[in-house]
C-alpha cells in the first residue's frame, strides 16, 4: 500500500484491516493472530518514525504482509461468495420447483373439484368459451367438446325462447357493470329436445387489458320446479276443495284479538264477504244465544287443553234462517306457554242435521213397519257378535221371543239348524261377506219342538274401508211352501212318469203302425201297375197318397216322441250344403208350379259350400218350412236364402202367403197347434212340423222363429249355428 506519509500508510493500513476485520468470512482464530502480528509490527514501525522519518516511496515491511493478507483474505472472499451464490440458487430452485409443484396440484385438485361438481360451471373470455365441466355436460345432454365448440348464437338457442329476453338482458347488464340480479331460474333446451329448468349465477372480473371474463355456474332445478308445480297445485286443488266442500277458515292472533276469516267462513254465518267485524266478541254475537254458553266452553276448553277441540253449534241468519255449524280448532302456545293464536275451520251440516232428523223420522217409521210385519226384521252386529235388534214378529215364527234369541246368541242360535241345511247358512254367510247380499232356505228347531222352514234374506253393511258392520235381514216362514212344493215335486214326477209312458207308448205304436202301412203303400202301388182298369187304378192310388199321408204322421210322432222321450241324436258328417238347400226346394218344384207360384233360393258369399253336420235333419227342417210356405201362399213367391252371419248360418223362407196373427206367433212352435179349424180343413196338418222343426234347431244349438203381418207378406225365418 503506497501514501504520501509512512504515518499516512500506517493509518491507512490500519483502516485496511479493521475493514477486513469487518467483512472477513474466514477462521477468527486465525484472523486474530493476523491483525495482532499486523499490529505489532505497525507499532514497531511508529517508534521508528518517531526517531527518523522515512523516504516518500518506502516500502515497510508490514505493507507486504498486510497485502499478503488482504489477497489471500480477497481470494477466500471470492470463494465464499460463489459458494453462497451457488447455495442460494439451489435453494431458490429449490423453493420455484416446489412452488411449482404445489401450484400443478393445487390445479389438478381444483380441476378435479370442478369435474365432479354437481354444479355446472362455464367460462366464457367476451364471446370465447374457453372452460366447461361434465356437470354442465350433463345437465344440457352435450358433450363437453360439443358445448366448447358453442358460439353465442348456440347459447341464445339453449335458453328456452320464453326466457330468452330476460336471460340475456341480465347477462348482457352484468358484464356492463349494471345493477342487476347475478342469480336466476330458466328453462334450457336440451340436445334430446327435453326442458330442463336450472338457476344460473353469474360472476364478471376483468383482466389487465379490461376485458371481461364471466363465469357461470349451473344447478339443475328441475325436480325442484316440479315439486314447487306440484305444491302449487296442491295449493290451488285444496283452496278449490275448500270452497266446494264450504269449508271457512278463521285465524284468531290472540296478542292483537284480530280475527281473520275467509270469505267462506263468512258466507257459513250468513254475511257478505270482507264484512266481519274481525273480532272475537263479534263471533259470539253470531252464535244462537241458546248455543253461545256451550260454544264458548269449547273454546275455554281448547285454551286448557292445547289440543284440538271439536263442536257444533248454530246460528241464525239476517234473512231468519238457522243454520248447524261444526267446528274444529286448537290453539298454538310459544316457549312459555303463552297463548298466541287460535287457527281452526267451521263445515255448514245444516243438510246433514235435516238428514239426521229424517233418518231419526224413517228410523221410527221403519221400526213401527217392522214390528207390525209378518216377516221377522234383525240386525246382527258383527263386530260384537251380537243381535241389535230383532222384531216381535219372530216369536211367532219360532216360538222363542225376540229377548230369548238375543240372549241365545248367534252360536246357540245356529245349534237349533238342522244339521243338514247347516253347512248351506254358513257357506251362505261367509260368501255375504264379500258379496253382499244373499237368501237362504233352512230348517229350524222351534221352541215346541218341530222343525220349521225359514227364508232368511240378508245384507251386509260395510264401513267405507270394507269392513263388515252389520248383517241385516228378514225371515219368512215359508213351512207351507215347501210342503206345497214338495206336493208339487211328486205331482211333477207323476207327470213326467205318465208322460215318458205316453212317449214310450207312442214310439212302439208308431213302429207297430209303420210296418203294415209300408206295405199297405206298397200292395197299392203293385196294384196300380198291375191293373190297367182306371177306376181300379184310381181306387189303388187313393189308398197309396192316404197311406203316404198317414205314414208322415206317423213318422212326426215318432220324431216328436223321441225329442219328448230324450232319444233323438244327430249325426255330425260332412255335406254339401248347396246340394241340401237344392234337393229340399226341388220336392216343391212342381206344386209351387202347379198353384203360379215363383219358388227360388239364393246362397250368399261367404257360405261355405261344405259344412259339418246332420244333413237329414237339417233337410227335414227347410222341408217342413218350405212346405208351409207354399202350402199356405196361393199368389206370389216363396223365397228361400242362405247366408253367413258371425261364423253362424241364418236361412230364411219368405212368402207371401195369408200371414199369421200376431197373438198367434208365440203358439206356433207349439205341437199340435193350428190358427183356427177352417185352415185345418182346407189345408190340412197336424200341426206337428214345426214343433218337430225347433226342436231340431235347438238340437243343433240354434234358434227358431217367425215374422209375420197377416194381410201382407209374411216372413218365416230360421237361425242356426
Amino acid at each position: 500500500m503506497k501514501c504520501s506519509s509512512p504515518s499516512q500508510r500506517i493509518s491507512q493500513l490500519r483502516q485496511k484491516l479493521e475493514d477486513l476485520k469487518d467483512k472477513s468470512r474466514i477462521d477468527p482464530s486465525i484472523l486474530s493472530k493476523i491483525l495482532s502480528d499486523a499490529v505489532t509490527e505497525i507499532c514497531a514501525l511508529e517508534e521508528v518514525l518517531e526517531e527518523n522519518e522515512l523516504p516518500r516511496n518506502a516500502q515497510m515491511p508490514g505493507d507486504r504482509l498486510v497485502q499478503d493478507v488482504i489477497r489471500q483474505m480477497e481470494h477466500e472472499q471470492e470463494e465464499e461468495d460463489v459458494h453462497e451464490s451457488n447455495s442460494r440458487f439451489k435453494v431458490l430452485l429449490e423453493a420455484a420447483q416446489k412452488e411449482a409443484a404445489q401450484r400443478k396440484a393445487a390445479e389438478e385438485s381444483y380441476r378435479h373439484l370442478v369435474d365432479n361438481s354437481q354444479q355446472g360451471l362455464m367460462i366464457i373470455d367476451l364471446n370465447h368459451i374457453i372452460f366447461v365441466n361434465r356437470a354442465l355436460a350433463e345437465i344440457t345432454s352435450y358433450s363437453v367438446d360439443e358445448l366448447m365448440a358453442f358460439t353465442g348464437e348456440d347459447l341464445r338457442a339453449w335458453v328456452h325462447p320464453e326466457d330468452r329476453e330476460m336471460v340475456w338482458t341480465r347477462y348482457i347488464g352484468r358484464l356492463l357493470g349494471k345493477d342487476v340480479p347475478d342469480k336466476y331460474d330458466y328453462r334450457g333446451i336440451r340436445k334430446d329436445g327435453s326442458i330442463v329448468w336450472v338457476e344460473m349465477k353469474v360472476s364478471v372480473f376483468f383482466k389487465p387489458d379490461g376485458t371481461p371474463v364471466s363465469q357461470a355456474t349451473f344447478v339443475d332445478i328441475t325436480e325442484r320446479k316440479r315439486a314447487e308445480e306440484a305444491l302449487k297445485q296442491s295449493e290451488e286443488r285444496l283452496h278449490l276443495a275448500m270452497q266446494v266442500a264450504h269449508v271457512g277458515v278463521f285465524e284468531w292472533n290472540i296478542q292483537t284479538g284480530v280475527n281473520l276469516w275467509t270469505p267462506e267462513m263468512e258466507a257459513m254465518y250468513g254475511l257478505p264477504a270482507g264484512t266481519f267485524a274481525k273480532t272475537q266478541p263479534a263471533w259470539e254475537k253470531l252464535v244462537y244465544p241458546e248455543d253461545r254458553a256451550e260454544a264458548l266452553k269449547l273454546r275455554d276448553r281448547a285454551f286448557e287443553t292445547g289440543g284440538p277441540v271439536e263442536g257444533e253449534w248454530r246460528t241464525v241468519w239476517p234473512d231468519g234462517s238457522m243454520h248447524w255449524l261444526a267446528g274444529r280448532f286448537q290453539v298454538f302456545k310459544d316457549a312459555n306457554g303463552q297463548p298466541l293464536q287460535m287457527i281452526g275451520v267451521n263445515i255448514d251440516i245444516t243438510d246433514r242435521k235435516k238428514m239426521e232428523d229424517a233418518l231419526r223420522e224413517s228410523e221410527a217409521r221403519f221400526r213401527s213397519v217392522l214390528e207390525t210385519s209378518v216377516d221377522a226384521a234383525y240386525r246382527h252386529n258383527l263386530q260384537l257378535d251380537r243381535y241389535d235388534y230383532i222384531s216381535p214378529v219372530i216369536e211367532q215364527v219360532t216360538g222363542f221371543s225376540a229377548q230369548e234369541l238375543t240372549a241365545m246368541g248367534m252360536v246357540e242360535a245356529s245349534r237349533r239348524i238342522h244339521k243338514e241345511d247347516l253347512p248351506i247358512v254358513a257357506d251362505k254367510m261367509k260368501r255375504s261377506i264379500d258379496e253382499g247380499k244373499e237368501i237362504v232356505e233352512f230348517r229350524f228347531l222351534c221352541k215346541d219342538g218341530e222343525y220349521r222352514w225359514l227364508a232368511d234374506s240378508f245384507t251386509v253393511i260395510k264401513d267405507a274401508d270394507g269392513r263388515p258392520l252389520f248383517r241385516c235381514g228378514v225371515m219368512l216362514d215359508i213351512t207351507e211352501r215347501k210342503l206345497a212344493e214338495d206336493e208339487l215335486k211328486r205331482a211333477k214326477a207323476a207327470a213326467e212318469a205318465a208322460s215318458q209312458a205316453k212317449s214310450e207308448f207312442l214310439a212302439n205304436m208308431s213302429h207297430e203302425i209303420r210296418t203294415p202301412m209300408n206295405a199297405i203303400i206298397g200292395m197299392a202301388g203293385l196294384l196300380m201297375d198291375a191293373n190297367e182298369d182306371p177306376e181300379e187304378c184310381d181306387c189303388a192310388q187313393t189308398i197309396q197318397s192316404s197311406g203316404a199321408a198317414l205314414l208322415t204322421i206317423i213318422n212326426d210322432i215318432l220324431d216328436l216322441s223321441k225329442i219328448e222321450g230324450g232319444q233323438m241324436e244327430l249325426e255330425h258328417q260332412p255335406f254339401n250344403l248347396r246340394d241340401c238347400i237344392e234337393s229340399s226346394t226341388d220336392l216343391f218344384t212342381a206344386c209351387a208350379s202347379e198353384k203360379g207360384l215363383t219358388l227360388t233360393y239364393d246362397v250368399e258369399d261367404g257360405v261355405p259350400e261344405a259344412i259339418m253336420g246332420d244333413k237329414t235333419r237339417l233337410r227335414q227342417v227347410l222341408i217342413n218350412l218350405i212346405g208351409n210356405a207354399v202350402k199356405f201362399t196361393d199368389l206370389g213367391k216363396v223365397f228361400i236364402r242362405a247366408a253367413c252371419r258371425d261364423r253362424e248360418l241364418h236361412f230364411s223362407v219368405e212368402d207371401t202367403g195369408i200371414g199369421i196373427p200376431a197373438h198367434f206367433l208365440s203358439k206356433l212352435f207349439q205341437p199340435f197347434s193350428q190358427m183356427d179349424m177352417s185352415t185345418t180343413r182346407r189345408y190340412g196338418g197336424t200341426g206337428l212340423g214345426l214343433a218337430i222343426s225347433k226342436n231340431l234347431v235347438q238340437l243343433m244349438g240354434g234358434e227358431i222363429w217367425a215374422e209375420s203381418s197377416q194381410g201382407r207378406d209374411c216372413r218365416g225365418t230360421s237361425a242356426f249355428c
